[in-house]
């Protein structure tokens, strides 16, 4: 499943949820939840050379990130989706592909986790594995989702972000939380086509947009850079 679209991206810190929520709630676009809450896991997956965080610090026009993403907590699900991120100017692409049988423990070896994923994508999807395949990070994160009347521009809240560095382990670490400000991300999803009506919803907004990406913020929190 391949989907394009656009995305501005805020970041502010917890102590202003109330105050986006209240926002999102009484902007014109009338938005409402679209989903219940939901914990977000992620693995991602880089080249040993960090091709991935070194074409988001050095604003590559082309970037690509690998991760895969399984909701609820460790143990409680046994499938989840490889997703392949490729951003090229200011518009993003995203390729989903369902990965089935494969439960993340808190005892689940990184390198069986990586085999698993790339038995079932097809060969041209496993090229992207194979450039990257060195799980860095993982993040987990609670997030939630609005989503305006007409159903062409989605709201996502992700708060309560935890930053876990598998780079030196064998085995899933989540054992040693690195440390990082109580950050919250604030992200509009829409389709390319909706951009002057993006500038009105936009309007008013007490964050501006930054840039701003959890994978290299964990590399450089996890490096203490």
């Amino acid at each position: 499943m391949l989907i394009k679209r656009r995305e501005l991206k805020f970041i502010t810190y917890f102590i202003y949820y109330d105050e986006i929520v209240n926002w999102i709630k009484k902007n014109k676009y009338n938005f409402k939840k679209q989903y219940n809450d939901r914990l977000v896991n992620n693995i991602y997956f880089d080249s040993y050379s960090y091709d991935s965080f070194k074409e988001n610090i050095f604003g590559s026009s082309e970037k690509t990130k690998v991760r895969y993403r399984w909701y609820e907590k460790f143990d409680e699900s046994n499938h989840g989706s490889l997703e392949i991120k490729k951003r090229k100017n200011i518009f993003g692409f995203k390729e989903i592909f369902n990965i089935k049988n494969l439960q993340i423990t808190k005892e689940s070896d990184l390198k069986k986790i990586y085999d698993l994923i790339k038995i079932q994508l097809d060969l041209k999807k496993r090229l992207y594995l194979t450039a990257r395949p060195y799980p860095t990070i993982i993040n987990q994160y609670s997030r939630e989702y609005y989503i305006d009347f007409n159903e062409n521009f989605r709201i996502t809240i992700d708060k309560k972000i935890k930053i876990y560095d598998q780079r030196l382990s064998s085995k899933i670490n989540i054992k040693n939380k690195i440390y990082t400000p109580d950050f919250m991300v604030v992200e509009f999803k829409f389709n390319q086509n909706f951009n002057d009506e993006i500038t009105d919803i936009c309007k008013n907004f007490p964050l501006r947009v930054s840039r701003n990406s959890k994978y290299v913020n964990a590399i450089r929190a996890s490096a203490g850079i």
